[in-house]
């Protein structure tokens, strides 16, 4: 009986310590309340078709926010009490959690000690008030309209969009995504980008916003050149309603009342990348990731103004991103584009996603960490949906962002990664050695290409494929630039193709360049030597040898061991010494000008064609020699044929003169073609460049020089002056009584000047300039005299 009752006894200490503990984070919590009061409670407000409901929950402690992650309650933010953000690096503070709860999980946080108060659904109030198909005046459209907004784009701009249903939602709606590209479907070497908006049903502005970016792509394509060069040069996907079902429904979730945002792939609580068992919307997100390589990406949501980077959620050191930086640097150029977001009470505009709340099984870090994106979540509105009369307020403030951010994958590094032997693209690996995952890039196995946006530094990369060696290179990437680095791997252990490259007569070593046809493999001869060494993939090549002026030899060859392949080119005709000259180099029009072409053949003896063009601006005298052969004029050219060995080279001298009224400093391209037969056309051009001509002398004055006994209404004229640019003539003239008389008159056109009643009995000086722009030429100084003043007295007779 004693045992019994000490049994009874232990059962029942333990019992009372077991409530005891249950109750003492209800104690503890209860203490530490705000002294400002929490929202009112009200009914809870549920989503359609769920009993899930928005609700704040009081978090006095670290431990009473970690009680969240250990329930896997949804929620969707954390603030201070005080209305502030969580701060980088501060310690915990007392705050506000925004949860969505159902009754069971509101039982379940009231047992924990944290006491859910039940606040206004502002998602769906929003949906009910102007929602698609509510009616309201600026009622949101619905998923069909938005649909047929899509496929009129397509129709209008098929050249450049292809829109295409990516899968479908749980009530089968099609998940439509729309390709803007300058050849949609084909792969072509591009980096790709994705805009991704309405993960949750009730977050609307993203939706408009991806779709206008769609349509302004679109409208200015060959019209903008910076938006042209983003679809030419690039693989952009926007996808405008990622949740049809909940956007139909004005609900966060999708049908099966699961939170899209929280069902993709974790570091910590589903770390196994497989779409198996997930939701269809999340399975058609995670096919079409694997099926492209998305260099950068951001999706859209709404409830908060702010950049969210990686990590969501973090388990310990270290707690930031390996390109925690450069989230940083590309986050300050979209949030300092974006004032809702620059003054949305958060540092910058931006925040780390751990720092804010953690979320597991996100799209941000699943697109991150498992296929190396450079991902954001983008949270541009503070009100879930706000009215749709507001999207132009929204759209002024992310369009330059949005275009921005797109840009940003014309920065880092890219490359190709292709079979050496026949520059066939490779599913191919490119891993940033010493870099903390996510540390590897996929090639599109279509083209071979790759693509990663990164911070500037040196870095080392290791090109892998299966069924390859893998191949190891540095590169050195500058903020703000792209740098590319292609890689050729090799199935097995190159062999050694080495030799000599001399020219057949002589036996002198060549520069020669040596290719193996199919494939990048390349390489010089030394020109001193003639030496070259090549590791080469064991294969079947055709061989081809070319230096300049030899002719080129192919041969084929089987790689499948070390060997010397030597090689000795015939030379070809070798024009190249060949020159023209001229007698003058600053002729005046009308001048004669002696033109000499000196055909030289350094190679072996071959028949030579020459031809020598004249220009409009001068004209054939009818001299034509050469040293050799027989030159003919026909239709403005000067031509010869014959055969030209080394040693006989000839010389064809013509004379031209120059055309009247050419302009002084206008140039006269003249440019003679020798032809070999063999290795093209090589030229040889002399310009020359009209000098000016000087005015003629002013003459035939008017009144001679010398006159006297002239009136005094006497007009002064001289005859014109001529210029052979037949530039147009001004004269200044210059008229007194003194020896060097003055100038009195500018810029006259006319050869005439009248200066006014003269004084009776006086001599006259004066002289013309004349002008034609550039230069001028004064004329001799005239003289002529006056009849003096005849005075009449009167006659007195006596």
């Amino acid at each position: 009986m004693l045992n019994r009752w000490m049994k009874i006894s232990v059962l029942s200490a333990f019992l009372i310590l077991g409530l005891f503990l249950v109750f003492i984070p209800t104690f503890v919590s209860a203490s530490l309340q705000p002294d400002d009061p929490l929202p009112t409670a009200i009914p809870p407000e549920t989503y359609p078709n769920s009993n899930t409901y928005p609700a704040v929950v009081y978090l006095a402690t670290q431990d009473d926010l970690q009680i969240l992650y250990r329930l896997v309650i949804d929620f969707e933010g954390l603030r201070y009490v005080d209305g502030a953000p969580p701060t980088s690096g501060a310690a915990f503070r007392p705050s506000i959690a925004t949860v969505y709860i159902n009754p069971d999980q509101a039982q379940t946080l009231s047992r924990a000690g944290l006491s859910p108060i039940p606040i206004p659904n502002e998602g769906y109030r929003s949906f009910l008030a102007y929602g698609p198909g509510s009616n309201a005046p600026d009622a949101w459209p619905t998923f069909d309209q938005f649909v047929a907004r899509m496929q009129a784009l397509e129709t209008a701009h098929s050249d450049i969009v292809d829109l295409v249903s990516i899968g479908n939602s749980v009530l089968g709606k099609p998940l439509y995504c729309m390709e803007i590209t300058d050849f949609p479907g084909v792969d072509e070497g591009e980096p790709e980008f994705k805009y991704t908006a309405n993960h949750h049903g009730d977050e609307t502005t993203g939706v408009e916003m991806t779709m206008r970016l769609a349509e302004l792509l679109a409208s200015n394509y060959g019209i903008d050149p910076v938006m042209t060069d983003m679809v030419d040069k690039m693989e952009i996907w926007l996808c405008p309603i990622y949740n049809p079902d909940g956007y139909i429904a004005g609900t966060r979730y999708n049908a099966h009342n699961k939170d899209l945002n929280r069902d993709f792939p974790d570091r910590f609580t589903d770390p196994i990348d497989d779409p198996t068992g997930r939701e269809p919307e999340t399975q058609a997100y995670m096919y079409f990731g694997y099926d492209h390589r998305f260099v950068m990406g951001a999706n859209y949501h709404g409830g908060a103004q702010v950049l969210n980077y990686p990590w969501d959620a973090v388990s310990g050191p270290p707690y930031n991103a390996p390109d925690d930086q450069l989230f940083f640097d590309f986050g300050l150029g979209y949030t300092s584009r974006n004032s809702y977001l620059w003054n949305g009470g958060w540092p910058y505009g931006m925040t780390r996603g751990w720092e804010w709340y953690m979320i597991y099984g996100g799209m941000q870090d699943w697109a991150y960490n498992y296929r190396g994106e450079h991902h954001v979540t983008l949270e541009i509105s503070n009100t879930k949906s706000p009215a749709y009369n507001q999207m132009d307020l929204y759209w002024n403030q992310n369009r330059d962002a949005m275009l921005w951010w797109i840009q940003r994958v014309w920065t880092g590094l890219s490359g190709q990664v292709l079979d050496a032997r026949d520059n066939t693209p490779l599913d191919a690996t490119v891993t940033l050695v010493g870099r903390d995952i996510p540390n590897t890039i996929h090639t599109d196995p279509e083209v071979g290409d790759y693509h990663r946006v990164i911070s500037a530094g040196d870095y080392t990369l290791d090109a892998s494929a299966d069924g390859y060696q893998s191949e190891i290179s540095n590169v050195t990437v500058i903020s703000g630039t792209l740098s590319s680095r292609d890689f050729y791997l090799c199935p097995e252990d190159p062999w050694i193709v080495s030799g000599y490259v001399t020219d057949a007569v002589t036996g002198i070593p060549l520069q020669a360049t040596i290719e193996f046809i199919g494939s990048h493999q390349v390489v010089n001869s030394d020109p001193v030597t003639g030496d070259y060494s090549i590791e080469i993939c064991p294969a079947s090549y055709t061989m081809h040898v070319s230096a300049l002026w030899h002719y080129s030899e192919e041969r084929i060859v089987t790689v499948d061991h070390s060997q010397t392949q030597d090689y000795a080119l015939l030379p070809t005709p070798n024009l190249s010494p060949s020159e023209k000259s001229a007698s003058a180099s600053m002729p005046l029009p009308m001048d004669v000008v002696h033109y000499q072409l000196l055909v030289k053949n350094a190679g072996i003896t071959a028949t030579i064609s020459i031809t020598d063009t004249l220009p409009m601006s001068i004209t054939w005298t009818g001299e034509l020699t050469a040293t050799q052969g027989i030159p003919f004029f026909d239709a403005g050219q000067i031509l010869w044929q014959g055969e030209l060995s080394p040693s006989q080279p000839v010389t064809i001298t013509y004379a031209v003169s120059l055309n009247q009224c050419l302009p002084a400093d206008s140039a006269v391209l003249n440019i003679a073609e020798f032809d070999d037969g063999v290795n093209g056309i090589v030229t040889s051009k002399v310009q020359l460049d009209v000098a000016n001509a000087v005015p003629t002398l002013p003459g035939s004055p008017s009144p001679l020089d010398g006159a006297v006994s002239q009136p005094i209404t006497t007009s002064l004229s001289w005859a014109a002056s001529t210029d052979l640019n037949c530039d147009p003539i001004t004269y200044d003239l210059a008229f007194g009584t003194s020896p060097t008389p003055p100038i009195v008159e500018t810029d006259l056109s006319a050869t005439n000047y009248d200066p006014g009643a003269l004084l009776p009995g006086t001599t006259y000086y004066w002289y013309v300039i004349a002008h034609d722009g550039l230069t001028q030429t004064p004329g001799p100084t005239w003289t002529f005299s006056t009849s003096p003043l005849i005075t009449f007295l009167p006659l007195t007779i006596k």
